[in-house]
């Protein structure tokens, strides 16, 4: 069965072929319609197993084998192996949408269809599982990265995106002389990695792999998006979920961690509980997760965001799919989510959580965290430090409890909780002198929050690459909290002069991280906290946060 191509090159069945399809098909000519398959660029079934098909099943793997599996879910007999059951119903000319789906057999997300070749932008962290789960399938795979110090491997077809255009490609444009001497088609699909800002893609549509990998997801998707605490309530709900004898995947973009797109590779989970940033989201557009939890906004990523208002429509976005039957669970004390008015916007069910009144979600009251008035847990089983902690708390309540999880789950997990890596995280205690690596913390709001999490007199270790973020409110909290301040990173001296303005002179500019903590353990004294806590990007002499946070911890294990 051939895809033929519109002028805007959106893929169309050719009906005459489905019809040749069926009036050709011998179920004992196994090679034969094995090897046509494969031409097509889609995985053969297996004859044994997936001839005969019983009511609503969707034996092998049915998105791979062909667009149309045949007959009505309700007709009992056969459907060749080459075509893919699933209801008109199903279908539309996006891909599928859950809203007509009549028959409750088939998954609540869109009916992919892959197509017989894709292009990867990006050989990230996040896209080399796709590589491996469309290689699988048959699908030929285009890819590019713009790093060439990444591998791509051979079974994929290396293709910058100067070889691409609106006619199918051309080589003329082509620099690297290991591409192959065909011109790379136009693919029906492209992926991009979330690191790639939109801007540089000539491309009219390109998806995120977090709404690919979701069109495979059968289970419920929890998705959680926010400026901060992301990763320590995605990872909380995967420990509570886990303390209730749940089958669950946790990922996403949390680091370190699994990206969504590893989940096409395992054994499938009851639950999948996935960290979503705004780079993700810019590009999903038919994503639609059954709960999807805002933690907070405020001023993040304005280097790759033209704006604070396209950066915070991008984080509402995660709710734009869901219908009445999802939750959208949201911070009632933040200021910029409770000035929409979300009834009026979102379909689905609103649960509010707050550390300051009472709602209809999860809420906190006299040293007790309630939801929906029923008492859950005593805030002194928590061990994570902070206010900003105890909501990412609430927010992951609110998810569990929703789904039926018991209190004593939700107890068990979250007094043994004691947060991630490189999140306020104790590397040592030296003399009576606590070392915290907070390396995680890249915006001035994060920073806050941290520095007033830290109970008793402070030796404050930040700065970094800049993200064109306001940093007022971050420089009078460092007067009023820190006792001392070790400036580093690409703008330690634009930092100093904001400080000295402010008539703060407790401070010192040191060229490298070991520096700076040689000078803070100089300056402590017992019962003092250094607290290493950015505040900023880790680009500016760091592949991540994570490589930063390790240097942090190097160097007070040096002391």
């Amino acid at each position: 069965m051939r895809l033929q191509r519109t002028k805007n090159r959106d893929p169309i069945l050719d009906s005459g072929d489905i019809i040749r399809s069926f009036r050709n098909f011998n179920p004992k000519d196994k090679m034969s319609a094995e090897s046509t398959s494969r031409q097509r660029g889609f995985a053969p079934l297996n004859p044994q197993k997936d001839f005969f098909l019983k009511p609503g099943e969707m034996r092998g793997n049915p998105p791979l084998a062909s667009p149309l599996r045949g007959f009505p879910s309700s007709q009992r007999g056969f459907a060749p192996y080459s075509v893919v059951r699933c209801p008109f119903s199903v279908l539309s000319a996006s891909g599928g949408s859950r809203k007509n789906t009549r028959d409750s057999s088939l998954s609540p997300r869109p009916c992919p269809l892959i197509p017989k070749s894709v292009f990867i932008y990006g050989l990230g962290r996040a896209t080399r599982n796709l590589v491996l789960f469309l290689l699988r399938k048959g699908t030929k795979v285009y890819a590019w990265d713009d790093n060439p110090k990444v591998r791509i491997p051979r079974s994929v077809i290396r293709c910058p995106l100067s070889v691409l255009s609106a006619s199918g490609g051309s080589r003329k444009n082509a620099r690297d002389s290991s591409l192959s001497p065909r011109p790379c088609p136009f693919p029906v699909l492209a992926i991009i990695s979330p690191g790639v800002p939109t801007s540089r893609i000539p491309l009219s549509k390109a998806i995120d792999e977090v709404e690919f990998t979701s069109y495979f997801i059968k289970k419920p998707i929890i998705a959680v998006t926010g400026t901060n605490g992301k990763s320590t309530t995605t990872a909380l709900i995967g420990k509570i979920l886990a303390s209730d004898k749940k089958r669950v995947f946790v990922g996403g973009n949390l680091a370190p961690g699994e990206p969504f797109s590893k989940a096409l590779l395992l054994k499938e989970k009851d639950y999948y509980v996935v960290e979503v940033s705004s780079f993700q989201l810019e590009r999903c557009d038919k994503f639609s997760p059954k709960i999807a939890v805002l933690l907070n906004i405020s001023e993040d990523h304005l280097d790759r965001h033209r704006s604070k208002e396209e950066y915070i429509a991008l984080k509402f976005r995660i709710f734009a799919n869901q219908d009445k039957n999802d939750y959208a669970i949201v911070n009632l004390d933040d200021p910029v989510i409770a000035s929409r008015n979300l009834p009026a916007s979102l379909r689905s069910q609103i649960l509010y959580f707050s550390t300051q009144k009472v709602t209809n979600g999860a809420y906190l009251k006299d040293d007790m965290i309630y939801f929906q008035d029923e008492p859950v847990l005593p805030t002194n089983e928590i061990k994570l430090p902070g206010i900003h902690n105890l909501a990412n708390i609430l927010a992951a309540i609110a998810v569990t409890k929703t789904l039926g999880v018991k209190n004593e789950s939700i107890r068990r997990a979250v007094s043994q909780f004691t947060g991630l890596p490189h999140r306020l995280e104790l590397v040592k205690e030296i003399q009576g002198v606590k070392y915290i690596n907070n390396s995680m913390c890249t915006n001035p709001a994060a920073a806050i929050n941290s520095l007033r999490a830290v109970k008793g007199p402070v030796i404050l270790i930040t700065g970094g690459k800049e993200k064109n973020l306001n940093i007022t409110s971050y420089l009078k909290t460092i007067t009023n909290c820190a006792k001392y301040t070790i400036l580093v990173g690409e703008n330690r001296y634009r930092l100093k002069t904001a400080l000295l303005k402010l008539n703060y002179h407790k401070l010192k500019v040191c060229d490298s991280l070991k520096e700076a903590v040689r000078s803070a353990r100089e300056k402590a004294t017992r019962g003092d906290t250094v607290l290493f806590s950015p505040g900023f990007s880790s680009f500016d002499s760091y592949a991540n946060f994570i490589e930063r946070g390790e240097a942090f911890r190097n160097a007070v294990n040096l002391l």
